[in-house]
């Protein structure tokens, strides 16, 4: 199945960015969107391909009413989920406003939008793919980042289960589980506002190649790269408790200077 157009959400930046690159280069049109409409003009004007800007702040009800509403006119064929962002540290630290903030992100809209689209092309008969970008940090209960794992197992489970579902119909719902990837999600999750040095880690267009490339194959799940996949193997063989521990520490040096 070629596709015709494609909408990406928290395309201003980081993996959301490097997709709509990486579609333009396939003659692919794009609907994008995100809360800074300056930076998706940016990103825009760098692609050869038609475009349609649609900012909105997802974490509004109201706002992703609207985009829903433009989607569902346009009818994309494809939709990636890349909107998202996630906070270190301890939860209850954080105010539970942005908490709840993120949650809406990260697991109400992406399954507001979901539902939305795939309901829309079944009933009007037509094919499509769903894409939702998750986490490595889903495959576990992980301490100083509880919800943002949290949230992610959400949209593990949502997304496999629904792809179950609609599969025959000729809908799909994948999932891309990413490690650490260099993007600004750092900054703004240690709420430093400064981008961290870190020795390990891809960039956000090796992460592209690798969502287009499942995408392609219609992979229900994808864990990358590989030694994130090395890791969640070893993780079954070792006691719960020790891999909490490991991974509570690992994430302190993300926001404990």
């Amino acid at each position: 199945m070629a596709f015709d157009l494609a909408w990406i959400t928290g395309a201003s930046s980081g993996i959301g960015e490097s997709l709509a690159k990486r579609l333009a280069a396939e003659g692919i049109s794009l609907m994008l969107s995100g809360r800074n409409n300056a930076r998706l003009e940016e990103v825009a004007l760098a692609l050869r391909v038609p475009v349609t800007l649609l900012p909105g702040d997802l974490a509004k009800p109201g706002d992703r009413r609207s985009l829903i509403k433009c989607a569902l006119e346009r009818e994309p064929d494809l939709v990636i989920n890349c909107a998202g962002f996630g906070l270190y540290g301890p939860a209850w630290q954080h105010e539970v406003a942005e908490v709840m903030g993120m949650v809406e992100v990260n697991i109400a809209a992406l399954a507001e939008i979901t539902l939305e689209l795939t309901k829309a092309w079944v009933e009007r008969g037509r094919r499509g793919v769903v894409m939702n970008i998750s986490s490595a940090a889903a495959l576990f209960p992980f301490p100083g980042f509880a919800t943002y794992a949290a949230s992610k197992s959400f949209v593990n489970s949502f997304s496999l289960g629904l792809d179950m579902e609609l599969k025959e119909r000729g809908v799909r719902v994948l999932v891309a589980c990413p490690g650490h990837v260099r993007t600004g999600f750092q900054a703004r999750a240690a709420g430093t506002g400064l981008p961290r040095k870190r020795r390990f880690g891809m960039e956000a267009s090796f992460a592209a190649e690798e969502v287009w490339a499942q995408i392609r194959r219609r992979e229900p799940l994808r864990i990358f790269n590989w030694p994130y996949r090395i890791g969640a193997r070893l993780a079954n063989f070792l006691p719960d408790s020790w891999v909490r521990k490991l991974l509570a520490a690992r994430i302190k040096g993300r926001y404990q200077r």
